[in-house]
């Protein structure tokens, strides 16, 4: 029997080593473990707000004036690491289709910010409450949209997509402003699978000599 004639031979093909990552152009493996670092902080400062969510407020706002100040900082440092991480997998995996969705989620985190700040807004009647829930909606609709391009992104790390479906559930939650508060599990899931990501990219980088 011709060898070429045996089903019980190994494959005559080629074995291909899979193709080398391309490097991301101005990264390297500290600047990852530091957006990582600032990412589980971001995380860390959302905890109590979250928390407060869940429990409901009344009977706690006498914690509020306390914990006023973590409100826009982490949201400030939430719309600072979307940004580097779009930079990012643009360069690492050549994502080009995330900015619409990053700035939206931004825009609405700055309008809800505001209604932090002064709930009336010079706003008469009820309509500070209408605007008030729909920039809530609109803020969930945004994060969903991202979830969406990340969840559809090929060759990604599978952290990169476990983050997509959490801002996705996250996102759904959000947007039904009546499930809003239970959307805060999935979002913090969300900020623990972007310290995931940044650390996996920054391990990738550190074995290739970066």
């Amino acid at each position: 029997m011709e060898p070429a004639d045996n089903p019980y031979s190994p494959p005559d093909a080629t074995l291909l080593s899979p193709a080398e990552a391309p490097v991301p152009a101005g990264w390297s493996s500290g600047q990852l473990r530091v957006l990582a670092g600032l990412s589980a902080a971001a995380a860390l400062g959302s905890l109590p707000l979250m928390l407060l969510w869940l429990i409901g407020l009344k009977g706690h706002q006498a914690l509020m004036p306390h914990l006023a100040w973590l409100n826009p900082l982490t949201a400030l440092l939430g719309a600072y690491l979307l940004l580097r991480l779009k930079t990012f997998l643009g360069a690492r995996f050549g994502v080009a289709k995330l900015g619409l969705a990053t700035w939206s989620v931004i825009a609405m985190e700055g309008v809800m910010q505001l209604f932090w700040a002064d709930p009336q807004l010079g706003l008469p009647g009820d309509w500070q409450v209408l605007a008030y829930l729909a920039a809530v909606s609109l803020h969930g609709l945004g994060l969903a949209w991202l979830g969406v391009r990340l969840v559809r992104t090929r060759k990604v790390y599978a952290v990169l997509r476990l983050f997509g479906w959490l801002l996705l559930l996250g996102g759904l939650l959000r947007s039904s402003v009546a499930l809003a508060s239970l959307a805060s599990l999935p979002l913090l899931g969300a900020q623990l699978a972007l310290v995931a990501v940044l650390l996996r990219g920054a391990s990738e980088l550190r074995a290739r000599g970066r």
